[in-house]
Parts: structure tokens; sequence; C-alpha cells
């Protein structure tokens, strides 16, 4: 079991429950899962496959849960890259992991 697949165990187990509540936003297990689910075949029709590093350039939001949730479902490898970083430290950060897509 990767740790992607405990989101999909819990959208089979505890139903309609929150998974994550943001601000004011909730996002049950069910409505997580499928948002992995289509971020992780969005990768996939981009090209993105096993293995592949995917840079990963977002805030602290529920967007950046489901998009590591969705490269590691895929086996692909999740790049974090902090938003404090400036230009050139992005961009060597990139390169040296040998990122096939950054996701901002």
């Amino acid at each position: 079991m990767n740790l992607s697949e405990i989101i999909a165990h819990g959208a089979r187990y505890f139903g309609n429950k929150n998974a994550l509540v943001y601000q004011d936003k909730c996002y049950t297990y069910p409505e997580l899962n499928a948002l992995i689910d289509n971020l992780a075949g969005y990768l996939n029709e981009v090209g993105i496959i096993r293995g592949d590093r995917v840079a990963l350039y977002l805030p602290n939001c529920p967007q950046w849960i489901a998009v590591y949730y969705a490269i590691i479902r895929i086996g692909a490898v999740s790049v974090c890259v902090s938003s404090a970083y400036k230009q050139d430290e992005v961009k060597h950060l990139i390169n040296d992991s040998k990122s096939s897509l950054l996701i901002s």
C-alpha cells in the first residue's frame, strides 16, 4: 500500500466524513479521492509515468495535498519546492532533480 491508497481506503470505509478541512471548505474522503484520481489521470495524459519526478511549487493549500497524492498514486516522485526559494534556487532544484514537470 502506498501513501495515496490511504485516501482511497478512507473513501471506501469512511463515506462522507471529512478528510480535509481548509478555511471554510470541507472535502470528504470520496471528494478528495476523486480529485486525486482526476489529477493522476491528468499527469498520465501529459506523459508522467512511474519514477518521473514532478516539482510541486504551491503554497499550503488543498491543491498541494491533492497534487502530492496524485503524484504518489501514479508512482512518480514529488519534488517539493519551497515558496520561500528565490528564482535561481527553484531553477537549480528543478534542474538538479531532473523534474519532468513543474506544477504551480
